[in-house]
């Protein structure tokens, strides 16, 4: 993770994965880094962190699963280019496998599991914090988001966050909770691109689904 919170992604699907799906994700980790930066700024930092990383369960697909995934992404993303209806569903454990396997995340040291009930998208993350200036420490913590498209903008908001079992103070999460976490993949003009073709993501029933 970069200071401001993004990815350098070596794997790449195109704007479509990295400019829709990755969002959401970097959504997560964007919400937690602030907090951590918020922390650090009031001296508090060793307290939210930890000196081992958090357990959490690395989701690896099959190769034949991986390939699969691979394969609809590059269908949804041509059938985008050409102005084709499509449909694209993703598991949770699929969004976990790809944001797991990404370079950039494993070199960083990054895991994270994701989860998907009725509407809403929750991960637990563990990050090292070298990148933040506190080496040999780690952020471990929950998050839970909401996502949605509304006239063609991607829209991405925290509902909680907990960083070391502790909830950030409500003044926080009233200002975290009204902030749109993509607004800065809007401002790529290729993500923007692609995000205002789709018509419609819905999560649900414990999935992701793109419709063009």
């Amino acid at each position: 993770m970069q200071p401001n919170g993004t990815l350098k992604a070596k794997k790449k699907h195109g704007c479509l994965f990295y400019g829709c799906l990755s969002a959401v994700i970097l959504a997560i980790l964007t919400a937690v880094g602030v907090w951590f930066a918020v922390m650090k700024v009031k001296n508090l930092a060793m307290a939210y962190t930890s000196d081992r990383p958090a357990d959490i369960p690395v989701v690896v697909l099959p190769p034949e699963k991986m390939a699969d995934l691979n394969a609809r992404l590059q269908a949804f993303q041509q059938a985008m280019r050409g102005d084709q209806p499509a449909r694209l569903v993703l598991t949770a454990d699929e969004i976990s496998a790809e944001l797991n396997s990404d370079g950039g995340f494993r070199k960083m040291g990054g895991r994270a599991n994701v989860r998907i009930d009725a509407d809403q998208i929750s991960a637990a993350l563990s990050i090292p914090t070298d990148s933040f200036g506190l080496k040999g420490r780690y952020l471990n913590g929950t998050a839970k988001i909401r996502v949605g498209l509304q006239a063609g903008r991607l829209l991405v908001f925290v509902d909680q966050i907990e960083v070391a079992g502790k909830t950030p103070p409500e003044a926080f999460m009233k200002g975290i909770r009204a902030k749109n976490l993509a607004e800065n993949a809007m401002q790529n003009p290729d993500a923007a691109a692609v995000i205002s073709k789709l018509k419609k993501i819905t999560v649900q029933d414990g999935v992701v689904i793109l419709e063009k």
